[in-house]
């Protein structure tokens, strides 16, 4: 359990996940850190199963205002089994020269993603930057998270901001989000791919939407 810290200027990553199981972590603040809460249990080639039980709660992410900082996401989790996370903000979460996600889940089983707030997500030129990404995942909740001002870094960047981009699955529950996209790509020439999407399946799958707001500017 980790509750109620503060990290900030860590190179890499604020609190990486090896070898885990019934983690929490709760009411921390991580600021100018590159990944600052990571678990990936598929290329821990330790690991014969997935993360288990694992709360991440009422945490900050990202620093107070827009600063441009290095971070290449804020929450990202590969392979969980029975994963919560809620009530967390991810904030002013950005990169010049990387792809940047506010929260990326993939690989998972039994998620619930609620009640958070991700804004101000920012990518550099040749770039994405994505307010929730999930890959391949079976019974998944999301649920009341707002996601707003996702985009490009500096203006005349050619970026592709996405609110959410789901991979597939099954029984996957989209329920009361607000998804706001107030950037369009800024280059006039931009190809199709480089477009602003407010929400983007790639794939076939189980996906139940119901009562959202998609605003794409």
């Amino acid at each position: 359990i980790l509750v109620g810290s503060s990290l900030q200027d860590y190179i890499y990553s604020g609190i990486a996940g090896i070898n885990n199981n019934h983690l929490s972590i709760k009411q921390n603040t991580f600021t100018s850190v590159n990944y600052p809460i990571h678990g990936d249990a598929v290329s821990n080639a330790t690991l014969t199963g997935p993360y288990t039980n694992w709360t991440i709660s009422d945490n900050t992410v990202g620093p107070a205002t827009f600063s441009n900082t290095n971070v290449g996401s804020g929450i990202s989790l590969r392979r969980c089994n029975s994963l919560s996370i809620t009530g967390n903000t991810i904030c002013n979460v950005s990169s010049q020269y990387n792809s940047v996600v506010g929260i990326a889940v993939g690989n998972s089983d039994s998620v619930t993603v609620l009640n958070n707030n991700v804004f101000s997500v920012k990518c550099g030129s040749n770039t994405s930057a994505t307010g929730l990404s999930l890959g391949v995942s079976n019974e998944v909740l999301i649920q009341n998270n707002l996601i707003i001002d996702i985009g490009f870094t500096t203006l005349g960047n050619i970026c592709e901001p996405v609110g959410v981009s789901i991979s597939g699955g099954n029984n996957i529950k989209f329920y009361n989000n607000t998804v706001a996209m107030t950037q369009s790509n800024s280059v006039a020439y931009a190809p199709w791919y480089l477009s602003s999407y407010g929400m983007q399946i790639n794939s076939s799958g189980d996906v139940d939407m119901r009562n959202n707001i998609i605003f794409n500017n």
